[in-house]
């Protein structure tokens, strides 16, 4: 027997948790997004995740980064 198991509920769940969380302690979270090359998958995913983050009422910033980046400059972005 097989089950077909699907994230769409559990994202709904932490989604509505998460905004409810956000007006009942009026709060403004920020996300900073490191893309690093141009995968257009990886650039799917991360316009998702910026355009869902907006949407629960985040500061969202997408930091845009060649592919030639080199992992100490990455770690200066980061911190």
């Amino acid at each position: 027997m097989t089950k077909e198991l699907s994230g769409k509920p559990v994202a709904s769940l932490i989604n509505k948790a998460t905004s409810e969380l956000i007006k009942t302690h009026t709060l403004i979270p920020r996300m900073l997004l490191i893309l690093v090359g141009d995968d257009p998958a990886s650039r799917y995913y991360v316009q998702s995740i910026v355009a869902n983050g907006k949407k629960l009422g985040c500061e969202t910033t997408l930091l845009n980064l060649p592919g030639s980046t080199t992992e100490q400059e990455l770690q200066r972005c980061i911190q």
